[in-house]
């Protein structure tokens, strides 16, 4: 019974649709030492070393996993076509794919009706970046199993890696892949959906995008790849200036991934800057920071100080910007720029025109619009000047 119920466990992770996705039998950091114990005490008991590898295997610590598969075969005395698929596996993660294809070829010889166990090679191939061979098995297991929506999927993951997702060819197969899986493998469905929409938007069809991304919704609401998603239509919409769908989309995404909570708030700020809903903006940079992603913490500062600037709070734009060139931006020409703006407005042309030529040696007038409002700005305190 026990042997039974660790095939179960063991089939769930190794004929997933994904590549070699080897879940823990026990998900503790306790699992080893709990498979170590039973060996202790029962030595002659090969699904005690199974398990122990697989617990291994979930850690990444493939060559003790290896060790405990053979001392478990050797007990088991059998060949048996899910330890040798397990074992192929265990070979590829840790880049010995000659061994690694000869048990994945003696699994097929072993069980031919399988189509997970030839998909199996082609994964193999495309792990050892050969994705001309992986393609070429793709092919022939599509043809040998032509219903099979995983080959499609892995095939469209392979042309993506060739192509990125420019070709039609990437969306074909993750189309039919999705057709193929609606009624069976939900994880192949989300998946292709994902692909699709990043495949959409990347030849600037939104529209389309738009519709894999509510269609995702509606298949499962908590779909980790809807963070993804909604980022990349709200950057999509933000680069092509459309800032209300922008900003519509990443505050779709805002609590879908707690780690990258900050990430989302910036994006959300910087829709309201383009907007000129300063006030939103700063609420939203404030929210960003308090979070203290350090990774986004340095862009969060500087914009809230410029739209401290616009928004009317020189004192506050003040501290922000001077914190932002201290800790980050001391070679960037904007921070400079602003100070100057905000000297220019409490009446110093001097501090003004310093912190403008220090912009303008900085930029190189690689910035064409920000070039024109430096030489504006110097053309304010040549002014301001004069009058005085």
């Amino acid at each position: 019974m026990k042997f039974i119920l660790f095939f179960i466990l063991l089939l769930s992770g190794i004929n997933s649709y994904s590549q070699f996705n080897i879940d823990a039998v026990v998900q503790t950091d306790t699992s080893v030492s709990y498979f170590t114990k039973l060996i202790k005490e029962e030595k002659s008991d090969p699904i005690w070393y199974f398990g122990r590898s697989y617990a291994y295997a979930s850690k990444g610590k493939y060559s003790k996993a290896r060790q405990d598969l053979k001392r478990g075969l050797k007990l088991y005395g059998e060949p048996n076509d899910t330890l040798f698929d397990y074992q192929a596996k265990l070979y590829a993660l840790s880049g010995k794919y000659k061994k690694a294809l000869s048990f994945a070829k003696e699994v097929v010889s072993m069980r031919p009706d399988n189509p997970f166990y030839h998909l199996l090679i082609g994964e193999i191939y495309s792990l050892k970046g050969d994705s001309k061979k992986a393609i070429l098995q793709f092919d022939s297991v599509a043809q040998k199993f032509p219903n099979f929506p995983n080959v499609y999927f892995q095939r469209g993951r392979e042309h993506k890696r060739l192509f990125a997702h420019d070709s039609v060819i990437v969306y074909h197969d993750f189309k039919k892949a999705m057709v193929l899986a609606l009624n069976d493998t939900q994880e192949v469905v989300h998946d292709a959906i994902f692909n699709l929409a990043i495949y959409f938007i990347s030849n600037n069809n939104y529209d389309s995008a738009t519709s894999y991304y509510n269609l995702l919704i509606q298949l499962d609401s908590n779909n980790f790849h809807l963070y993804n998603l909604g980022f990349f239509l709200g950057e999509s919409y933000f680069y092509n200036k459309n800032y209300v769908l922008a900003k519509q989309y990443h505050e779709k995404s805002l609590f879908q991934d707690n780690e990258k909570l900050a990430r989302s708030l910036y994006m959300i700020g910087r829709c309201f800057e383009h907007l000129k809903s300063y006030d939103s903006a700063i609420f939203h940079y404030e929210y960003s920071l308090e979070i203290g992603d350090k990774s986004i913490d340095r862009f969060s500062t500087l914009r809230k100080g410029i739209s401290c600037y616009y928004g009317g709070y020189h004192d506050i734009a003040l501290k922000d910007l001077n914190r932002a060139i201290k800790k980050w931006h001391k070679d960037n020409h904007e921070p400079y720029y602003y100070l100057g703006m905000i000297a220019l407005a409490e009446g110093d042309p001097f501090k003004a025109c310093n912190y403008f030529y220090e912009a303008m040696r900085l930029d190189d007038f690689n910035n064409e619009n920000l070039s024109k409002k430096i030489k504006a700005g110097l053309k304010k305190c040549d002014e301001t000047h004069l009058r005085k």
